[in-house]
Formats: structure tokens, C-alpha cells, sequence
């Protein structure tokens, strides 16, 4: 019982400082109860009081009840095809420290992508004194992620097949940095789903399909606020529904998968750019919209298009309350939402008035790393005083 009351302060402490008053209408819990939850959390070293500025008001105001900044954190991994982010993470789900490489991965295998995140990790302080207290690692990577034993079942655009990713990654950076980390593997496009229904826009939306766009387009489907995992644990991969059944050849060994017409090579190859340029080249891409260049929008455009022919059909199988796009969607919405907009219209079902809003992610870059580490943080909360006794 008292487990879980930490956990459910803490919870509430992860989205906000609030008074210990709050506290306790929030959890339902009494006063004196409460009192001593906070006194056993601040003995962890996980919360601290402050007194707020003040606001001219009369009286005196409440100290409010706050995470301690940067007690404990997880190291979040996102593995995608053209960057690998290695950060530390906070329960506040801000990050304290990111290291990124750019490069495409494709070729690269699954044990020097491992060497790479040691490398980084220890260039983020992992192993030093100056390191929070970590209680564990989480992994994002593109593709089919097994959960009974952390395998990589098949990850298309990076070339591995029934990798033991997580244990490569634990191994590694025990043996490199000294360090022992229990180490969590997720598919990225559920990882951006759980970061932004905590952390981001889809706070307090029940039922939410993520769409994340890169290389490939994963998807996330979230029912009252849990992920809907389907038989097999692989619901969402939105990126491998054939759209197009005359369209170019996916990696997946298809033809004409939404993400042969909505992944960054389709966009960047409309809009004449490099198809391998990556980051660059999306960051290209956005300033051509910006200032107006109209082969980047047209490109940007037809993008939007099939984004609309895809999501119209998600509307009338899931009919969900929000899509959230993220990733590159994320800052392409804006130059593609006409004509996005313009296919749900068309594509409506029937009579039935069934308008989704579809909105961009709001955590940004960080939105993978923040979901994989809550991978860890979620399950190290829900017993606080083992984590932080134990640590990872």
C-alpha cells in the first residue's frame, strides 16, 4: 500500500509542483498520510519543497512539493536510419544532456551501433561521479520489437533481423563504461506515442493514433490512454498498409506501403533534394516552404495528399479523437495541412460527420528519447524506494 502511494505522488509530481494541499486532493489521501509520503520521498532524495515567488496577493503562498532536478534519470537511446541520439533523462521528462550523430545507418551493424551508444553515453557523463543516478536504459529503434524477450524481430530500413538489441547495449556498456544498466527495448513509433500522451499534445486525450514520419512511418495506436498492442504485440505498423498497389517497392518486401509515398525519401526525391541527405535535408526543405520555393511546395503538397488518403482510411477503422504527427511530420504539418485536410473531406464516410483534428507533435527531436526513457521511469516509479536503493 505504501508503494503505491509513492508512486501515486510521485505521479502526480512528474506532470507539475503543486502544494502538498493539492496533493491530497489529488491522490485522495489524508493529510498526515501525505505528510509522510513526502518526508519518505525527500529522504530518497526524490522531492524537495520551495517557496513560489511571490504573487502580491495577501498571505503568505504554499511551498510547493517538486521533483529534485536531475536526482535520477534514465539514459534514452533513439536508434533511427540517418541519426542515433544517446541522452539522459529526467522523471520530469526534460532532458539533461543529449549527445547526436549524424550519418546513415543502414549498413551499419547492430554491434558498432552498440559501441556507438557506450561512446556517447560516456561522452553524456555515464560512469562519471557527476552522473545522476540511473536506474535503467530504454532503445527506440524502427522496426518490430518482440517485448517477452527485447528482441529486434525485423527493423526493414536499418537491416537487422532477430537482434538481441537490449542485451547488446546492456553488454556493451557494462564491459566499455563499468556501469550495469537493466536496458528496455521499444518500436519508435510507440515510444513517441507514450511520450507525447504523458508529456506533450495528447494530454488527456483517450483514444490517440501517433504517426511518426521518417525513413520509414510507424504508427501508435492509444486506447484510453494505454497502447493498443494488438494479437502480436505489432499493432500500428500504419507505415506497411498498401496504399499505392502500383507504387514503388518498399524494403518490407511490399509494393506501394504508405511510406513508399509519405517516407522522407519520397518527400525529399519530389522536391529534388538528396533522398539520402537526412536531417540536412529536411531542415533544407523547411526553409524552401518557408520562403515560398514552389517545387518544394508542390513536393510538400503531394506529400500532404497521400498523408490525407492514408489517415482518411485510419479514421474509419479506428475512429480515434487525435492523430498526432511527429518526427519530420512535426514541422512539415503546416505546409502540408491543405491538402491533407482536402483528401479527409473528400474521403469522409458517407454522411457521417467524423472530423479528427491532426495536429504536430509537440516534444520535437526529443520525443523518442523521452519515450524510451519512460520505458524505464515508469516501471522504476511505480517503486520508488527500490530504484533508488538499487538504481539500474
Amino acid at each position: 500500500m505504501r508503494q503505491n502511494n509513492l508512486a501515486s505522488v510521485l505521479d502526480v509530481l512528474r506532470r507539475e509542483s503543486v502544494t502538498r494541499s493539492a496533493l491530497v486532493a489529488s491522490t485522495g489521501l489524508t493529510r498526515s498520510t501525505m505528510a509522510g509520503l513526502v518526508a519518505e520521498l525527500a529522504e530518497l532524495g526524490l522531492i524537495d519543497e520551495i517557496t513560489p515567488v511571490a504573487t502580491g496577493r495577501p498571505g503568505r503562498p504554499s511551498p510547493l512539493v517538486r521533483l529534485v532536478p536531475g536526482a535520477v534519470a534514465a539514459l534514452a537511446i533513439d536508434v533511427s536510419v540517418t541519426r542515433l541520439s544517446v541522452g539522459l533523462v529526467g522523471l520530469d521528462g526534460r532532458t539533461i544532456s543529449v549527445s547526436e550523430r549524424d550519418g546513415d545507418r543502414s549498413n551499419e551493424s547492430p554491434h558498432a551501433t552498440a559501441d556507438a551508444v557506450a561512446e556517447m553515453a560516456q561522452r553524456i557523463g555515464v560512469g562519471s561521479d557527476s552522473c545522476p543516478l540511473l536506474v535503467g536504459a530504454g532503445v527506440a529503434v524502427p522496426g518490430l520489437v518482440r517485448e517477452r524477450d527485447a528482441h529486434v524481430v525485423v527493423a526493414p530500413n536499418l537491416g537487422w533481423e532477430d537482434v538481441a538489441f537490449a542485451e547488446l547495449v546492456a553488454g556493451t556498456i557494462e564491459r566499455r563504461l563499468g556501469v550495469c544498466l537493466s536496458v528496455d527495448i521499444g518500436n519508435e513509433a510507440d515510444l513517441g506515442a507514450l511520450a507525447e500522451a504523458r508529456f506533450g499534445v495528447g494530454r488527456g486525450t483517450r483514444n490517440v493514433v501517433y504517426i511518426h514520419g521518417d525513413i520509414g512511418v510507424g504508427g501508435s495506436i492509444v486506447v484510453d490512454g494505454a497502447r493498443f498492442p494488438g494479437g502480436s504485440g505489432y499493432a500500428g505498423e500504419v507505415g506497411h498498409m498498401v496504399i499505392n498497389p502500383y507504387g514503388s517497392p518498399c524494403r518490407c518486401g511490399a509494393r506501394g506501403c504508405w511510406e513508399t509515398e509519405v517516407g522522407e525519401r519520397a518527400l525529399l526525391t519530389r522536391a529534388g533534394l538528396d533522398p539520402t541527405g537526412g536531417s540536412a535535408a529536411i531542415d533544407a526543405l523547411v526553409e524552401g516552404a518557408v520562403s515560398g520555393d514552389p517545387i518544394v511546395l508542390a513536393a510538400l503538397g503531394e506529400t500532404g495528399r497521400w498523408l490525407g488518403i492514408g489517415l482518411a482510411g485510419l479514421i474509419n477503422v479506428l475512429d480515434p479523437d487525435l492523430f498526432v504527427l511527429g518526427g519530420m511530420f512535426e514541422p512539415l504539418l503546416p505546409f502540408m495541412s491543405e491538402c491533407l485536410e482536402a483528401e479527409l473531406m473528400e474521403r469522409r464516410f458517407g454522411p457521417v460527420e467524423r472530423t479528427v483534428p491532426v495536429v504536430a507533435a509537440e516534444l520535437g527531436i526529443d520525443a523518442l528519447l523521452i519515450g524510451a526513457a519512460e520505458l524505464v521511469l515508469a516501471r522504476a516509479m511505480a517503486d520508488p524506494a527500490g530504484a533508488v536503493t538499487f538504481g539500474g
